[in-house]
């Protein structure tokens, strides 16, 4: 069964039938903010229609707080464990949208496994025309733990995809389920990444034009698949089938060794390794970005200068080492900006780095 991760509070639902003089033709645009989607058809792995609804994108955004709080929450650091936040009860939004006629769907979300585990699937967007379109994938956060899922990544999801990408956001095995942390981890996300190559025989897909981007922890993830070509034969995730262009860790946890030693996330790379890096070196030279340098993938590392989540040395350090190591790399901090308004899609943060993305990486 599939669980919604806590909603920041710009969520939109489409469960509730429209009210008169609720919405209108002129409300919609293609602009994408929050989930914005709904099921189509019986049962979980259906098709998820999205629907476009008009948003100011200069108004204040109240996307932070509610998502903080339960994150805060979920990592420990108000006196709870982790396990705290894998509770079935769901998130409520602080108001819903009202339903959006059919003519308003702009594309459609399918759900696909890459692998037989109930977490080991995807949900891919696609643009509207004929393709092959060029591919982000995105990997979600949550310090590697369970609490969260990859509806963290819907509204970035959607807003790609209104720009004309292709979206692959994945989901995986995470600490406290069978298989999570390492290994399991990065062998899921590993073959999640492969995996667009098999979806490009069915689906209009450029595999060859990819770009990775992951929050936090999944900065972490999307960092470490940008270097998986530097991995030893028999390592997780060794010989990767797709390789990408430009990869972009927001906020992202790219040095393991400094997180265990700051104990970032009350334990949490201590808990997603098994192990300390006295006592297994090898495995956190296989699993942390900052030992698989250079990567070869145009990096876009970027951090909230108001991050209290990932520390900003963090970004700064892997940028460092990065460009030393020969990687081309930008790093944007950004004034104003948290740990959570570089996931809000109607934030000046993320529009700045799909600005750059898009000079990258081209969408037509």
């Amino acid at each position: 069964m599939r669980k919604k991760s806590p909603a920041p509070p710009d969520a939109i639902c489409l469960s509730d039938k429209p009210s008169a003089g609720q919405l209108n033709a002129s409300a919609v645009t293609p602009l994408l903010v929050g989930d914005g989607c709904r099921l189509a058809g019986a049962g979980e792995g259906g098709t998820r229609l999205c629907a476009a609804v008009k948003k100011d994108l200069t108004a204040p955004v109240r996307f932070r707080g509610r998502l903080a709080t339960a994150f805060l929450l979920c990592l420990g650091i108000v006196g709870l464990l982790s396990t705290a936040c894998s509770g079935d009860s769901p998130a409520q939004p602080l108001y819903k949208s009202p339903g959006l006629p059919a003519a308003t769907l702009a594309f459609e979300v399918k759900t696909v496994g890459y692998g037989t585990d109930p977490n080991q699937y995807g949900d891919l967007r696609l643009p509207q025309g004929a393709g092959p379109f060029p591919v982000v994938v995105l990997i979600h956060g949550g310090y590697w733990r369970a609490g969260f899922g990859l509806d963290l990544m819907d509204g970035l999801a959607n807003d790609l995809t209104r720009r004309g990408y292709a979206t692959w956001n994945i989901e995986y095995r995470r600490v406290g389920q069978k298989g999570g942390g390492y290994p399991g981890t990065l062998e899921d996300v590993a073959a999640a990444v492969d995996f667009l190559t098999e979806l490009a025989k069915s689906h209009p897909l450029d595999a060859k034009r990819v770009a990775i981007v992951g929050h936090s922890a999944g900065g972490h993830l999307a960092a470490w698949a940008a270097g998986r070509a530097r991995l030893p034969a028999g390592a997780p995730g060794a010989n990767p089938g797709v390789t990408p262009l430009v990869t972009v860790p927001l906020a992202g946890v790219l040095d393991l060794v400094a997180a265990y030693a700051l104990n970032s996330g009350n334990g949490a790379a201590a808990e997603f390794m098994r192990a300390s890096p006295e006592d297994e070196p090898g495995r956190y030279m296989n699993a942390s970005p900052m030992s698989l340098l250079p990567t070869g993938s145009s990096l876009i590392i970027v951090h909230g200068a108001l991050d209290a989540v990932v520390p900003r040395t963090q970004s700064d350090s892997y940028y460092a080492a990065a460009t030393a190591a020969g990687d081309k790399a930008d790093l944007l901090v950004i004034d104003g900006a948290d740990h959570f308004d570089v996931i809000d899609p109607a934030s000046y943060a993320w529009n700045r780095v799909a600005q750059r993305l898009e000079a990258l990486l081209p969408p037509r």
